[in-house]
């Protein structure tokens, strides 16, 4: 679509400047190669269409297309008013381009929230945006951000919320708290107490004493299997260390076995000395 003709307050001056597909001056202008100048949206959907040219119908490709600069120029200086009628604004066509795009409150903008597929006049864009389902608010109960739309899909995760026990005891829990509420709840699923032993049985926490007493008979068979297992763990483990002890036991020297055993020697006897006898004196 092109600029509405009653926009200019000299019509006459852009007679020669109409796309021949919406009838309106030509806006965002593009040449085919038979001299046909179009609005680049007009000319745009027409080829998705069908690919020739809307006036001649030979065949044309988009490709084909060439943006014309001039008519910016020449449309530039052209005296206009807004093209939304409620506007009073007046002025140069290359103002008003600038007005469209930045000041216009009739002009239909996009809601300024990520997601809202809303268009609303610039002027209503306050409005919209204090009842918009796009407009972000803090959750009342753990304070982060979300949409109001996603809102409700935020309570079914969000930690502070009050819910129910997932395992259906009845208890009302804050679900942050649901995995120290697991420890303790009836209805929670745990391994038999005696799982260590031997004992493949899972139950709800609740039913497990009922077992405790109908399998006391098993389980006190898996402890003296235990017992028993240790028992010749122990033996062979004092088995194992004797023969440690025995292989690291040094052996004796056949040396010092020598030196141990060998017999001293008897000491020789030695002949007395000979006496000498001592002339006796004769008395007188």
């Amino acid at each position: 679509m092109g600029f509405p003709k009653e926009m200019f307050l000299n019509p006459e001056d852009v007679t020669n400047l109409l796309c021949p597909i919406c009838e309106e001056v030509v806006e965002d202008a593009r040449l085919d190669q038979c001299s046909h100048t179009f609005c680049y949206n007009c000319i745009s959907s027409s080829l998705k269409e069908e690919d020739v040219c809307p006036i001649s119908k030979n065949e044309m490709k988009e490709s084909n297309l060439i943006k014309v600069y001039m008519f910016a120029d020449v449309l530039g200086s052209k005296d206009v008013r807004c093209s939304f009628s409620e506007c009073e604004w007046k002025g140069k066509f290359n103002e008003f381009l600038v007005h469209r795009s930045k000041d216009c409150d009739f002009k239909e903008i996009g809601c300024t929230n990520n997601n809202c597929p809303e268009k609303i006049k610039r002027k209503d864009l306050g409005d919209h945006l204090q009842k918009c389902q796009y407009s972000e608010v803090d959750c009342d109960l753990c304070g982060t951000k979300n949409q109001i739309i996603l809102m409700s899909e935020h309570h079914i995760v969000c930690p502070e919320m009050t819910c129910s026990c997932p395992y259906e005891c009845n208890e009302l829990i804050v679900r942050k708290l649901i995995p120290d509420h697991e420890k303790l709840c009836p209805n929670v699923e745990i391994p038999c107490r005696f799982a260590e032993k031997g004992c493949t049985h899972i139950a709800p926490r609740k039913e497990l004493i009922d077992h405790d007493i109908n399998e006391m008979k098993s389980h006190e068979q898996l402890l003296i299997n235990e017992i028993s297992s240790l028992r010749k763990e122990l033996t062979e483990l004092q088995v194992r260390q004797a023969n440690k002890n025995d292989t690291n036991k040094p052996k004796p020297n056949a040396k010092n076995v020598d030196k141990q055993t060998k017999i001293p020697p008897k000491s020789a006897k030695k002949d007395p000395e000979p006496t000498v006898k001592q002339p006796t004196r004769k008395q007188k």
